[in-house]
């Protein structure tokens, strides 16, 4: 069982938020595999892995460091894209 998270921020400092972290690590200490999609505001790499988590980060269409949030219209398409390649059977969104 596949579970999709999907966060704004998963590392960014100082945006990066605990609670999706934290329920990654969860999720995968039961053995789920679990993908994160997040956006890519920073020097990260596009796709990474962490044992059993797969963080796969989206450049946003607009990102204003002042906003919290970034803005994508096309993150839905992204979405279902990632959902569908990678089977999640469940989706949590933060």
């Amino acid at each position: 069982m596949s579970v999709l998270i999907v966060t704004p921020f998963f590392d960014e400092p100082p945006r990066g938020f605990m609670a999706a972290r934290a329920g990654a690590r969860f999720l995968s200490a039961k053995n789920r595999k679990v993908i994160v999609v997040t956006s890519r505001t920073g020097n990260y790499p596009r796709i990474e892995r962490r044992g059993h988590i797969e963080i796969h980060r989206v450049k946003p269409l607009v990102y204003l460091p002042a906003i919290p949030y970034v803005i994508d219209p096309l993150l839905w398409l992204k979405l279902i894209q990632i959902g569908r390649r990678e089977q999640v059977s469940a989706g949590i969104a933060l």
